[in-house]
């Protein structure tokens, strides 16, 4: 990728995964959805861009394959790690390349964070979410901790329910196959947990008489069996339903430090009902993790340096209004300019590897012909002279473009000329072209709107739009930027139409001056106002409508003509 911004990135990954992607302001959040992402502005470390990856491939999984709505409190938690586990896994499936992203932020997580020692929903999250992870992704940073909440829950509930609780999750999780499977998982879970507590209650208000009257000296040893003595170290688990071989005593049971004295008391089933409803308190929950380590990493950054960063605002679809595209006149405009540009948008384009006779590199393949009297063994990388460009059309359609001039509004002049402009350019071969209208109607609302893609045919109707709100120059230079760093053209160039003032000066000026910094050309177009010398040396100032046109395409020419120059 070119552009080695989050700023890049987010646009990749928003056509590549459908999800509306943005980076901007000092806040990283998800959507109520789940089908938005924004991302703070901060720079592009190695940190930023693994958590980002980590965070869009684990949100585009629910995205596709979550249905429904989550249960509150812990099984609601429950559901959210077992299906996390699911849908990841088959994202892995559908893109095998997410899985060093995903596997990456387990690992971090594990390593930032940290299980409440008392906390017995945040231990049995932490074991379901590390038996899943590890069964399903083979992902082992959860090891640890899942360690340490097995001991916990073994003094808790006794050896036995952890064996049967890995058991449950090693089995069930192989046939999960909807987000309604992995609710009905995290109840059998829970279902699990109300079992084992209701036994080990009932076997210590058994054991509380015994204790009271004391042992026999002349009991059998098959009575101390059943009755559980003192050295067999008591989980709670004897004698449960008569299960053979499955008690918490012995050197295995030892070894796990859940020995007799270091049990925990039974829980009450309202005391363990009051746990359950009450949840961890966000343990395992992957996707606020990450949105809280990308806002810390987002604090440390200076506010003078975060406003340069490059910004990525959301990009929308274009509205339908009632006014009518003067096509005729566009396309006779169109027919002119098509004979003057291609002369002016000539480029360098690297044409494939030859061979020839003389040189300084040679082609280590073709040495063997030689012996066959073939000379042509150095590499020539030969170079012609061709049109290849990408340009980046910025349609202002703020409130002031519905201005009238002689009674005439002047953005249906502006977007007649547009609609010229694009279908010329979208003509010559060589050239690929965008055009985005942009205003800040509503907070609400992206600021900016697609009219017509690179690659993609003018249609009249996209390009008929009404005029309001502000003007958010800044949001439509970063989105060009983003959008023609990756074109693989050599030339890029951002054409501007715009009538007045930018909402903010400053961000417009440092949006400008990093596209200069990229190598991207600008050029703009000011109506009625000299207010665009500010910010772009090149540009042309019209006082009267009729203007506008020829403006536009000559201050286009004047861009093209000098680079031109410039190259020869």
């Amino acid at each position: 990728m070119r552009d080695n911004e989050l700023a890049g990135l987010a646009r990749t990954l928003s056509h590549d995964t459908g999800l509306a992607i943005t980076v901007g302001g000092d806040q990283s959040y998800c959507s109520a959805k789940g089908n938005a992402i924004n991302i703070a502005r901060m720079p592009a470390t190695d940190l930023g861009r693994r958590l980002m990856c980590g965070l869009v491939f684990h949100e585009v999984g629910h995205k596709h394959y979550t249905k429904g709505a989550k249960p509150t409190g812990l099984v609601g938690e429950l559901t959210n790690v077992i299906e996390d586990v699911r849908v990841e896994q088959l994202t892995i499936q559908r893109r095998p390349g997410a899985r060093f992203d995903l596997d990456a932020v387990t690992t971090y997580y594990s390593e930032r964070s940290e299980v409440p020692s008392d906390n017995l929903p945040a231990q049995l999250l932490t074991v379901v979410m590390a038996v899943g992870r590890l069964q399903q992704l083979g992902q082992k940073g959860l090891d640890q901790h899942r360690t340490t909440c097995q001991a916990f829950l073994g003094q808790q509930f006794g050896n036995r329910f952890v064996k049967r609780l890995e058991q449950l999750l090693s089995t069930e999780f192989r046939t999960l196959s909807s987000t309604t499977d992995s609710l009905r998982l995290a109840e059998q879970v829970l279902e699990l947990v109300r079992n084992q507590a209701h036994v080990k209650k009932t076997e210590s208000q058994q054991a509380e008489p015994q204790e009271q009257s004391g042992i026999d000296e002349n009991e059998s040893p098959a009575q101390d069996d059943q009755q559980g003595g003192p050295d067999q170290g008591q989980a709670g688990g004897q004698g449960n339903h008569g299960l053979e071989g499955d008690t918490d005593s012995g050197p295995e049971h030892q070894s796990a430090g859940h020995a007799g004295e270091d049990e925990a008391p039974p829980l009450d089933p309202e005391e363990l009902e009051a746990l359950l409803s009450a949840g961890s308190g966000q343990v395992g929950d992957l996707a606020s993790f990450i949105t809280k380590e990308l806002n810390d990493l987002a604090d440390q950054i200076p506010a003078a340096i975060q406003q340069a960063i490059p910004d990525y605002p959301a990009i929308g679809k274009q509205r339908q209004t009632g006014h009518s595209l003067d096509v005729a006149e566009a396309l006779v405009v169109s027919a002119r300019l098509r004979s003057r540009l291609p002369a002016l948008l000539q480029s360098v384009r690297n044409q494939p590897v030859r061979h020839g006779s003389s040189g300084r590199r040679l082609a280590p393949n073709r040495l063997v012909r030689l012996a066959g009297g073939d000379p042509k063994v150095f590499r020539k990388k030969c170079e012609t002279v061709a049109v290849n460009t990408a340009v980046a059309i910025l349609l202002d359609s703020s409130g002031s473009m519905a201005s009238e001039i002689g009674g005439v509004k002047l953005h249906r002049v502006a977007i007649d000329a547009a609609y010229a402009l694009h279908h010329t350019l979208f003509g010559v071969p060589g050239i690929k072209v965008t055009s985005i209208e942009f205003s800040d109607r509503s907070q609400d609302q992206p600021h900016l709107r697609l009219m017509a893609d690179f690659g993609e045919k003018p249609q009249s109707e996209r390009f008929n739009v009404e005029p309001d709100g502000g003007t958010p120059i800044d949001k439509a230079l970063w989105y060009a930027r983003a959008a023609l760093l990756p074109r693989p053209e050599p030339r890029k160039i951002i054409l501007l139409l715009t009538d007045g003032f930018p909402n903010s000066a400053e961000d417009t000026y440092h949006a400008t001056r990093r596209c200069v910094r990229d190598g991207i050309e600008i050029a703009a177009i000011g109506i009625m106002t000299d207010a665009v010398k500010q910010f772009w040396p090149r540009h042309r100032v019209i006082t009267r409508l009729q203007e506008l046109p020829q403006a536009m395409f000559e201050v286009m020419g004047e861009v093209l003509a000098t680079k031109s120059q410039n190259a020869a």
